[in-house]
Order: C-alpha cells, then sequence, then structure tokens
C-alpha cells in the first residue's frame, strides 16, 4: 500500500509540475489560442523541460499521447491552461 501512495504522488507531482511549466509559458497578452495550440504539439519538449529541471525520472510522467489529448479537450477554446490544484496564489 505504501509503495502505491509513492507512486501516486510522485504522478500527481510530476503533473502539477507540468501545469505549472505550461502556465508559465502562457503569454499575458496576445494569442492565448495560438500558444496554447504550440505548446500541446510540443508536449514531448515540455516533458524533457520538466524533467531536466526538475531531475525526474522519466517512468514518472504520463503517456505522453494520453497527456495531449487530455489537454486538447478537457480546454475550451481560448480558455487558460488550469492551475495545479493548491498552487494559485490570490
Amino acid at each position: 500500500r505504501i509503495n502505491a501512495l509513492v507512486a501516486r504522488t510522485r504522478r500527481v507531482r510530476v503533473q502539477a509540475l507540468l501545469l505549472q511549466h505550461l502556465r508559465a509559458e502562457m503569454p499575458k497578452v496576445g494569442s492565448k489560442d495560438r500558444k496554447q495550440r504550440e505548446l500541446i504539439a510540443g508536449i514531448e519538449d515540455v516533458f524533457y523541460a520538466v524533467m531536466k529541471r526538475h531531475n525526474l525520472p522519466a517512468g514518472d510522467f504520463p503517456d505522453v499521447s494520453k497527456f495531449r489529448h487530455t489537454l486538447a479537450t478537457s480546454e475550451a477554446p481560448g480558455a487558460r491552461i488550469p492551475y495545479p490544484h493548491g498552487t494559485r496564489t490570490h
């Protein structure tokens, strides 16, 4: 049970870091739709950048195609990439 908890914690941490990185790459003003499409299309580069920056093993990352599909289908056009739970500052 502890191993399952540790694995889940690592996956959640990686997803939070990925979303944080994606949000940081989004422009404050301008064409957010275009930039979001570019980021989703190049998600492999985002995975690699987060992996290297935080020294994480590749096995902790979700499947690239599933993650891309989730990002592409969960966001309404023009919507911003969501904050990971608990990281938004007011």
